[in-house]
């Protein structure tokens, strides 16, 4: 188990659902936009600064259906098609051949091990205080000379996949990812506070850093990372220092992502033709046949609705969209482990009654 996934399952079974040092924000959004929103506790505890709409938080694995995005305009461009031998965009993959594809990737069925997993060259640990980036990532999961599983016989979420898909995104139109999420997605939508965080030197204004409480069992996590870490000093403050992106690294506000989620319920500016790909579903060997483009298809109540969540060690979320309800909620907190789907479920609840 890597250092991220031990430490955000410490954070979880260790930290209240609803109490905590930090703070988070949930908001309701129907066709017109946000329409109400509830916000608790800090968004920074050096700042003393208070969580808001305008509070811009890291989304964790929410990030992948903007990631999906890129990927559902680069099929609608020409660039991609989703029965693309991965190899065809990224040659280094070329030693797992023609069989795996850019649709095993986007439905968590390609057999690619994730980096997490791996030995980290140099022997450190694969912990944000201890930088790296997506090509090191990358290049240790291709470096494994063969699949987990043929592509398409299994089913098994993570991280790499979504990673290797902002790769390919980027090389068919020739720019930085970041630069075409921003062109093809955050701009026509005026979400004019989000962004991909690959560079982590960047100063993004009304950010959110993580917090955590300083208990024996967090700080014992640090220490096993190789982090110098004192048992007192109030809470634990966890800043994003590694910039890897494509399965997270999105960072936006309410303000923003009740944008999005907007145009996911009227499709008037993406249209129906890139709705269509984002929801779609695709059959394989497996029984897993509900996931989409980094979207889930569920069902709340009754309702249908396509949902996903995120976490990580500065962050959690969660968000749920009813397209035939016209409603969706979603939940961002700058506490690992924090209770984001129950406070997006309550929400939608609510809102969507029995």
């Amino acid at each position: 188990m890597s250092f991220v996934s031990a430490l955000v399952g410490l954070l979880v079974l260790h930290q209240a659902a609803h109490s905590g040092p930090g703070g988070f924000i949930v908001g309701f959004v129907t066709e017109d936009g946000l329409v109400e929103h509830r916000a608790e506790g800090p968004a920074d505890l050096e700042s003393g600064r208070a969580v808001d709409m305008d509070t811009v938080f890291h989304i964790a694995s929410l990030s992948k259906q903007i990631t999906a995005a890129g990927l559902a305009m680069a099929i609608l461009d020409g660039h991609v098609r989703l029965d693309d031998p991965v190899s065809k965009h990224i040659p280094e993959a070329a030693h797992y051949g023609d069989d795996l594809t850019v649709a095993h990737l986007v439905y968590f069925t390609s057999g690619l091990t994730e980096p997490y997993g791996l030995a980290r060259p140099g022997d450190f640990p694969w912990a944000p205080h201890f930088y790296y980036g997506l090509d090191e990532l990358i290049d240790t999961s291709l470096a494994k000379p063969e699949l987990r599983f043929e592509p398409g016989s299994e089913w098994q979420y993570n991280n790499i996949n979504y990673m290797l898909i902002a790769r390919i995104v980027s090389r068919a139109y020739d720019q930085p990812f970041s630069d075409v999420i921003d062109a093809k997605i955050f701009a026509p939508l005026g979400m004019s506070s989000s962004l991909i965080n690959d560079d982590i030197t960047q100063v993004v204004p009304l950010r959110a850093n993580g917090i955590v409480p300083r208990n024996p069992n967090n700080v014992a996590a640090f220490r096993a990372a190789g982090v110098d870490i004192k048992d007192d000093g109030g809470p634990i403050l966890i800043r994003r220092t590694v910039a890897h992106y494509g399965g997270s690294g999105v960072m936006t506000s309410l303000t923003d992502w009740a944008k999005w989620q907007q145009e996911a319920l009227t499709r008037d500016v993406f249209g129906d033709a890139f709705w269509e790909l984002m929801t779609r579903r695709q059959r394989f060997d497996h029984d897993k046949d509900n996931d989409a483009f980094g979207l889930v298809h569920g069902n709340v109540q009754g309702t249908p609705v396509l949902w996903f969540s995120g976490g990580d060690i500065d962050a959690s979320s969660q968000s749920y969209i009813a397209p035939d309800a016209g409603v969706a909620t979603v939940c961002f907190s700058n506490q690992p482990g924090f209770d984001c789907s129950g406070q997006a479920l309550d929400m939608f609840k609510r809102a969507v009654p029995n």
